[in-house]
């Protein structure tokens, strides 16, 4: 089963809000808070409110899982990345809004509670929040879910700020596997449901400092090699739109449908044409227990200067933001002539890895095979990166030069939402510093 990662997108706001309602059925607290059951109108409501708040929150982070066969949206992560809050803001409650039919006074008491609680235990801090990571019935224990915490996780490592969640009992053992520990309870009253016990849900905290849970594959289980087979152009293709998915800053400029044929078959031809240029070299990374690729890189070798650069494609896929592409990557070009100042170098144009094969290893060894030939040749390496991937490219060396903000706002991206890109240089080192 493949899965697609990627930010929410106003238009399937409905599909989460279904999603939502049929993760819950049947729970205890569900049941206290809608007596009567989920009916259109409840959902109405909370469709209605996501729309009206939509991209007015600088601090919230909606991503969701698809099943690529179907299409259809199988797990969902609502969480909040509160990086830089003033105190009048963490300490403001919060004024939900609950539809007809709901039990607002029991909503109204979990709120307050858990509100209360959590800023009992985060005053003042700056932290990640999970509020909500809920996978479909059909879809369960399937690795969804753990593909959502471990995207939240990499911002927990990369900006270096603790998660905060209130697991219920059913979750405990997924987050204690990730890394998050206990630190406090919440009772919840169930005697309005014909219930004597009271339902627990735990306070966890996953520490900003916590090592990352993947473990390096062993190194016969992946094979990095050059592509030579123009077949292999579609599963790069297929690899790169789920690993963008993570990116809105990609995600907007290559928002590629893998439900459609013609989609990855245009970039895959796309790619044949740049392998086909003097200066680039595309490897890939396979495990071998599958056959399946899983990581791929495109480096660039700009070391003879009788070679034109390589230029825009002759077309882009289907779907492509071009407006968008191409000022972002002439303001992204002009960034690397400025900071390689004309000479010799190395510039990695991709690194791409699905999503469960992330943080594994696999990028590190498609690093090394191009930088041990620029340090060999002693040349300049050159990258723009998302701030995520920093933590990787400083391991090896690249030390930031500058940076590009792209408002996503302006080319029919979420209002608000600036994406950074980073410009990043290494230079040549000794084959025995690496």
């Amino acid at each position: 089963m493949t899965w697609q990662t990627g930010p929410l997108l106003k238009s399937e706001v409905d599909p989460v809000n279904e999603l939502i309602a049929e993760a819950f059925e049947g729970d205890a607290v569900t049941t206290l808070l809608r007596p009567g059951g989920s009916t259109p109108s409840m959902r109405a409501h909370w469709v209605d409110l996501d729309l009206k708040y939509w991209g007015k929150d600088p601090y919230v982070r909606r991503v969701r899982v698809k099943d690529e066969q179907t299409g259809h949206i199988v797990a969902y992560s609502l969480y909040y990345v509160y990086s830089d809050r003033e105190e009048g803001e963490w300490k403001k409650m919060p004024e939900p809004s609950f539809p007809d039919g709901y039990n607002k006074e029991a909503a109204n008491t979990l709120v307050t509670n858990g509100f209360m609680k959590r800023t009992e235990i985060m005053a003042g801090k700056a932290y990640i929040y999970l509020a909500l990571l809920v996978t479909h019935p059909s879809h369960r224990k399937r690795g969804a879910a753990s593909i959502l915490l471990n995207t939240m996780i990499q911002q927990n490592q990369d900006l270096r700020l603790p998660i905060y969640l209130e697991a219920a009992p059913q979750g405990l053992s997924l987050y204690l596997k990730h890394g998050f520990e206990k630190v406090d309870e919440i009772p919840i009253d169930l005697s309005a449901v014909g219930s004597s016990q009271t339902r627990i849900h735990i306070c966890m905290i996953r520490p900003a400092s916590f090592p990352s849970p993947s473990k390096p594959l062993s190194a016969d289980r992946i094979t990095i090699s050059s592509v030579a087979d123009e077949s292999d152009y579609l599963s790069l293709a297929k690899v790169e739109a789920q690993a963008n998915q993570s990116s809105p800053l990609m995600s907007l400029c290559f928002p590629l449908d893998l439900n459609v044929p013609e989609t990855p078959q245009s970039r895959a031809n796309q790619l044949i044409q740049s392998a086909a240029h003097p200066s680039s070299r595309i490897i890939k990374a396979t495990d071998n227990t599958t056959g399946q690729i899983v990581a791929w890189a495109k480096w660039n070798f700009c070391d003879d200067p009788s070679v034109v650069p390589e230029g825009w494609p002759e077309k882009w896929a289907p779907g492509t933001n071009v407006p968008l592409v191409e000022h972002f990557f002439k303001d992204i070009g002009q960034k690397r002539d400025l900071h390689t100042e004309g000479n010799p170098h190395f510039f990695l144009v991709t690194l791409c890895t699905l999503p469960m094969y992330q943080r594994k290893g696999i990028a590190s060894l498609l690093l090394k095979w191009g930088l041990d030939i620029a340090d060999d040749r002693g040349l300049v390496c050159y990258l723009d990166a998302s701030p995520m991937g920093l933590g990787l490219y400083k391991k090896f060396g690249w030390k930031e030069v500058d940076h590009v903000d792209v408002d996503l706002g302006r080319w029919g991206g979420e209002d608000g939402l600036v994406d950074r890109v980073v410009c990043l240089v290494r230079k040549p080192r000794s084959r025995k510093m690496n």
